[in-house]
């Protein structure tokens, strides 16, 4: 059995809840950049993220998830 290295971030909202889903979605790509870097620089080869990645968009009608990023 082959072993894998896996890594988990959690990090909390960087930006006020008042901007465009979009903008709320450019500011948390940046503050994980570091992170997904640092995970990669040590052999990480699983990288999982929380759900912020997969939020519909507040446009998006109630169950309509094909906004989702």
């Amino acid at each position: 059995m082959q072993n894998m290295k896996i890594g988990l971030i959690q990090m909390g909202l960087k930006t006020s809840t008042d901007l465009e889903p979009e903008a709320i979605r450019d500011a948390m790509n940046e503050a994980h950049l570091p992170m997904i870097q640092q995970a990669a620089d040590q052999g990480v080869q699983v990288l999982c993220f929380q759900e912020v990645f997969t939020q519909a968009s507040r446009r998006a009608p109630h169950g309509d998830h094909r906004a989702c990023v």
